[in-house]
Order: C-alpha cells, then sequence, then structure tokens
C-alpha cells in the first residue's frame, strides 16, 4: 500500500448500540468502499458493511396474497414457529466482523478523517470479560485444536 494514497473517507460519530454507548463510522464520499461501520461493545466486535452487493440464502416468512404470515397446519415446527418459512435468494451488503482490537485501530485510522480527535480508543481497549477466551493467550502460538487423547 502506498503512502500517497488517502483512504479517509468516513466519520467517526458516538451512537448507541444494544443500550450501550458505541461509535460507528459513516461515509462521507462516493469513494469509500463501506455502507457502515459499528463497534459492538458487547461482543468487542466492529462490524464492517461493505458497498459490495451479494446473493445469499435466507429464510423468510411466507406470505399470503395479503401479505399476511402463512400458518402452519397442525402442529407447530420443531423450533416453536407457528408460521411457514421459505429459503429465498436475497441481495444483501457483504460483512466483515473484525476482532481483534490492534487491527480495528488500523481500519480506523485508515479510513476515519476524525481518528486523530475522536476518543475512540476508550471503547475498544476495554478488556474482555473475565473467562470470555480462554484460547486467547497471547504468549503461547500454539494450535487451539489438539489431538484427541483416549
Amino acid at each position: 500500500m502506498t503512502k500517497d494514497k488517502n483512504f479517509k473517507s468516513m466519520l467517526l460519530i458516538n451512537t448507541v448500540w444494544n443500550m450501550k454507548r458505541t461509535f460507528k463510522l459513516m461515509p462521507i464520499s462516493k469513494e469509500c468502499p463501506f455502507v457502515e461501520c459499528i463497534y459492538d461493545p458487547e461482543s468487542q466486535m466492529l462490524a464492517v458493511v461493505l458497498d459490495k452487493i451479494k446473493d445469499s440464502y435466507h429464510m423468510l416468512p411466507k406470505l399470503d396474497d395479503n401479505g399476511d404470515n402463512v400458518p402452519v397446519k397442525g402442529k407447530s415446527r420443531p423450533n416453536g414457529e407457528k408460521f411457514k418459512t421459505e429459503r429465498r435468494l436475497v441481495q444483501t451488503y457483504g460483512e466483515v466482523y473484525i476482532a481483534d482490537a490492534k487491527d480495528q485501530e488500523q481500519i480506523i485510522e485508515l479510513f476515519a478523517i476524525n481518528s486523530d480527535v475522536f476518543d475512540y480508543k476508550t471503547m475498544i481497549t476495554a478488556m474482555p470479560p473475565e473467562g470470555e477466551c480462554k484460547d486467547c493467550d497471547e504468549t503461547k502460538k500454539e494450535a487451539v485444536v489438539k489431538p484427541i487423547t483416549t
């Protein structure tokens, strides 16, 4: 990546997500490769919504001619749903979830025009809850998957 290329095409703003204070990045130019980025303080993930549209299958409610949900005849489904669903091909924006705080900071520094004056670091450097990630010991660099011993 060249140093002279300017990627700064987003603005950091304060917002609320699931009743918790957080921040998001919103695009300020047409050249921005993202629709939005939002930090989830509960999972400590930076969700990045790409501007690329892709086809993906989703389960959606089956509707009758009036636009109402079609009820399941007889007993309800094993998952407890009382309405029919169907698999449909839908166009959606691509999403990327960034878990590492250093990677989150790098994306923010690269794309946010106000990253030098907006205090986002206090939110992304918060420690994870106790016992949240037992396999994330940075001092050990061995594989998490281990052979089964009998």
